[in-house]
């Protein structure tokens, strides 16, 4: 049985959008703030694979780590729970990727089942264990998923902001086209085969689509979003919006990014291999731009440039430099209107 604390409510920073758009990134950069911790893609912590084989930014397997070790510890001496796997069939049943999921969580919004109850009280219960071995009072969760975004919005107890990270469609392709092969030790947990361009545009239309609707189901004050290209190129203007956003100083984060400072990575769970570094300089990836062939970048924008165009991105060219809308202001961001 689940203990809750009662009017305790924990601090969630939740990243949504597709694959390989930068979650890593941002999970890095707002983590390495003082008051926010970075915990990495937390959907799949209670996934036993890929606890006891990826290793973390310390070098450490998952499971030989001490911060995920505590942090487990923590987590079932507050839940009652004795195996990942008792927390991964709940996470599977409410946030799977299949529609089955979505249905559920919409029959919750209408009849909370004790099922859906014991899954928030677990997960929120994660979050406090993150934040009381860490200290910090805000925690980043980057798993991306736009269906672990609208379940968290339904836990009563998770104080939740979301920011919504899209990429120029085009350099997803690249990066999905590239697969990779598993390797633990550098952060890569399982194998990926290589997709084709058509494949990845559909997944990117289908995930930022999912991520625009649950966006539109919270108070527009909770909800922010971010280009990657900007979060890249201009970051010290996106910080100062994320500053107010979450009502967080990023000034001493900003000047040792204009210094061309490193920014260290902690223990963060999956996630981009970028953090297998153990620190990250921020860099703007357009190696798409030399890597697609034109038939390519062609059959993206036929299928997503009507979509990318929402999100102010310039088609003719490969980068972008257009005015940053307003962190809170939905008058400026046609996508979440």
């Amino acid at each position: 049985m689940t203990r809750r604390a009662p009017n305790d409510p924990v601090s969630v920073v939740y990243i949504v959008g597709s694959g390989r758009s930068g979650t890593t990134l941002m999970d890095t950069i707002l983590g390495s703030h003082p008051d926010l911790y970075g915990a990495g893609e937390l959907a799949l912590l209670s996934v036993s694979d890929f606890f006891h084989q990826i290793y973390c930014p310390c070098q450490n397997r998952v499971d030989e780590c001490p911060f995920w070790l505590k942090v487990v510890e923590v987590w079932f001496q507050r839940t009652g729970l004795t195996h990942l796997n008792q927390h991964n069939e709940l996470r599977r049943k409410f946030e799977g990727p299949q529609m089955r999921g979505f249905t559920r969580l919409m029959r919750e919004k209408m009849i909370r089942t004790s099922a859906f109850t014991e899954y928030a009280l677990q997960t929120t219960e994660l979050y406090r264990a993150i934040r009381e071995v860490t200290g910090r009072t805000m925690i980043v969760d980057s798993s991306a998923i736009p269906m672990r975004a609208l379940s968290l919005s339904m836990m009563p107890d998770i104080d939740l902001r979301v920011i919504h990270i899209v990429r120029d469609a085009r350099g997803v392709a690249w990066s999905l086209k590239k697969g990779l092969k598993a390797d633990p030790k550098a952060g890569i947990g399982a194998s990926e085969v290589p997709r084709p361009v058509w494949r990845s545009s559909l997944t990117w239309i289908a995930y930022n689509l999912l991520s625009n609707w649950v966006c539109r189901q919270l108070p527009a004050s909770n909800v922010a979003f971010c280009r990657y290209e900007d979060l890249s190129s201009s970051s010290e203007s996106v910080l100062r919006r994320f500053g107010e956003f979450l009502q967080i100083d990023f000034e001493e984060i900003i000047e040792r990014i204009k210094s061309g400072g490193a920014l260290k990575v902690g223990c963060s769970f999956a996630g981009n291999r970028m953090r297998m570094k153990g620190e990250v300089r921020i860099r703007l990836d357009t190696d798409w731009v030399q890597m697609l062939s034109p038939r390519e970048k062609q059959t993206v924008l036929r299928m997503c440039g009507w979509l990318m165009r929402q999100y102010g991105y310039q088609l003719k060219t490969p980068c972008i430099s257009l005015a940053l809308p307003a962190i809170n202001s939905t008058a400026h961001d046609p996508v979440h209107p």
